[in-house]
């Protein structure tokens, strides 16, 4: 999984950061893209409108670790590992049976924003399994990450 976003939306955590390698110019996020799909030809990669994407790569899958990424209404989202508690999800937020993972994320965290600001441990309480997921809402340029 691959997101690249201008530091607009946010900044680096410093443990993500690689030391310095005395190059002093960085890849741009075309050559970063490029690097990532040479390594996974088969990725799927969402453009946004500001030039930031996101990739995903279906290599090595397993079964108990699926990758998905959805889009609905301009909120975009890659999930990778399974939710426990899919049915009780789907029921209490009236989503139909076919409603994977990735988009009960992103109907939760709709439904979440929607009514109130809520704080982001808000969005993940209730949601059990093994998962990480990556969210961003192109509406409010919102970016929010997070694992099990």
């Amino acid at each position: 999984m691959l997101t690249v976003f201008d530091k607009v939306i946010g900044n680096l955590p410093v443990e993500l950061g690689l030391p310095s390698t005395g190059l002093d110019k960085a890849k741009t996020k075309e050559e970063i893209l490029k690097v990532f799909q040479s390594s996974h030809p088969e990725c799927t990669v969402y453009y946004l409108s500001d030039g930031s994407f996101m990739a995903l790569a279906h290599d090595d899958e397993k079964h108990s670790h699926p990758r998905s990424i959805v889009v609905i209404d301009n909120v975009f989202c890659i999930f990778i590992g399974t939710l426990e508690n899919t049915c009780d999800l789907r029921r209490y937020y009236g989503l139909p049976r076919l409603a994977t993972e990735a988009m009960i994320v992103v109907e939760v965290c709709k439904v979440l924003r929607d009514r109130a600001p809520y704080p982001p441990d808000e969005v993940i309480k209730d949601l059990q399994g093994k998962f990480a997921f990556i969210l961003f809402d192109g509406s409010s340029g919102t970016l929010f990450t997070a694992r099990d």
